[in-house]
């Protein structure tokens, strides 16, 4: 078994603390059960389109409570190992914001592939077989660069 660990705020793991934690699970579990802890693998998507806001808020603090939920919505300390992105989420946490009228994404794609609009991006979990060759979980959380989040007209 192959269990994906992170540091925080996203870290990696050093090689000490994992083998601490090896320890204890082998302590407090069967010592029969092959059981290998590895850094997660980080992984990182985009995502850009356009906003349309209630003309009876403030433009500038919509948007910014948008960019806001995305980041928060899509970090390291609120995802789960393997979890996907999909798009329907991205649009429906924009859509909650107060003021947000409607979206309109472009584009929601991982990090260094082609720039296009998926439904859907995976994030790999180990695949079983023999524990000293698995790899380890990805987390996919938004890229920290700067992202577009245009107004509609």
């Amino acid at each position: 078994m192959v269990g994906a660990v992170g540091g925080p705020r996203g870290s990696g793991v050093a090689a000490g603390l994992a083998g601490d934690l090896m320890t204890a699970m082998h302590d407090a579990g069967d010592p029969f059960v092959p059981v290998r802890a590895v850094s997660y693998r980080k992984a990182r998507f985009k995502v850009a389109g356009k906003i349309k806001i209630d003309p009876d808020y403030e433009t500038g603090k919509v948007q910014a409570a948008a960019v806001a939920a995305l980041r928060e919505a899509f970090s390291f300390a609120r995802r789960r190992f393997g979890e996907p992105v999909v798009l329907s989420e991205v649009i429906a946490l924009v859509q909650s914001i107060a003021g947000v009228v409607a979206v309109d994404l472009d584009s929601l794609y991982r990090t260094g592939t082609t720039v296009k609009l998926n439904t859907r991006l995976e994030a790999d979990l180990p695949n079983g077989g023999d524990p000293a060759t698995s790899g380890a979980a990805e987390l996919l959380t938004l890229d920290p660069a700067p992202f577009e989040l245009e107004v509609m007209p």
